[in-house]
């Protein structure tokens, strides 16, 4: 009976034991990044199913298999990259197994490795990285001088609407309009640092002018004297810590601010001095 059985044995054995004949299916290799998906197929000539998987499954740190569908003897895995490279790399995807489900059996499948080229999420870079870099787009400087003239212009008209106003309906009550004269005198400043400095002196004049010269190291009582500049509380704080380093503190280094920020603190400050009709005598 031993003798009857031991060829069917060996039959099935060496059915169980065959190895499925793959043949893979073009697809692009290279030139994907990371979150990209992409699938992976295999035409097999076997009547087949899929046991189940446990998906998402994680092959290494560049790919997770989202998806697997065997179907019409065509097997196709979705993956998506977890990983960016570096600089362009090609890296090995490890084989991955698989069960199939025969009509009388399950049969092991093992997915052969293969190589995928993904790209990273910059340029790649030569020794000289700084060929990559691009260039700054600055508008020409004749047509930001006329862009900032045209907003002085602007402003001060404001200002003197504003002034008319207040002349009309406050009486003969004399009006300043100290930040809107030094955002003027900003405008006018060469881009050097002298001009740098010179604005420095232009901005504290003005809030001399608010309180008879008596403002430095009051900031606090300033702006609760003059409540239109608490939304600028933050960035005069800032201003004056870096005027005192810049001038009275010489054993602490602070650089100073760019011409072009200065520009914009006395803008807002003009711009607040125009809304509350500006200082009243």
């Amino acid at each position: 009976m031993l003798k009857r059985c031991l060829p069917l044995l060996l039959v099935s054995g060496s059915v169980l034991a065959q190895e499925i004949a793959l043949e893979p299916l073009p697809y692009r290799d290279y030139g994907w990044f990371v979150g990209d998906v992409l699938d992976r197929c295999w035409h097999m000539d076997l009547d087949a199913e899929l046991a189940p998987l446990k998906l998402p499954h994680t092959l290494n740190r560049w790919l997770t298999v989202r998806r697997a569908i065997l179907k019409n003897g065509r097997l196709c895995v979705r993956y998506q990259i977890e990983y960016a490279p570096f600089t362009t790399e090609t890296v090995s995807i490890p084989p991955w197994p698989l069960i199939l489900r025969l009509p009388n059996r399950e049969q092991p499948l093992t997915l052969p490795a293969w190589k995928l080229t993904l790209a990273p999420l910059r340029p790649i870079q030569s020794l000289k990285g700084e060929s990559f870099m691009q260039g700054e787009r600055l508008p020409p400087a004749g047509l930001a001088a006329i862009v900032r003239q045209l907003q002085l212009g602007g402003v001060l008209v404001l200002a003197g609407l504003a002034g008319l106003l207040s002349y009309l309906f406050l009486g003969r009550r004399q009006i300043a309009w100290p930040f809107c004269r030094a955002w003027a005198e900003l405008a006018r400043l060469p881009e050097d640092e002298g001009g740098c400095l010179q604005a420095y002196l232009c901005l504290h004049r003005a809030f001399d002018r608010y309180w008879n010269g008596c403002w430095w190291g009051r900031l606090n009582e300033f702006l609760i004297r003059f409540r239109q500049f608490q939304p600028l509380q933050a960035e005069l704080e800032t201003f004056v810590a870096n005027s005192r380093h810049l001038f009275f503190e010489s054993e602490v280094a602070a650089e100073p601010w760019s011409l072009e920020r200065l520009r914009r603190l006395a803008r807002r400050l003009a711009l607040e001095e125009i809304r509350h009709g500006g200082l009243v005598r």
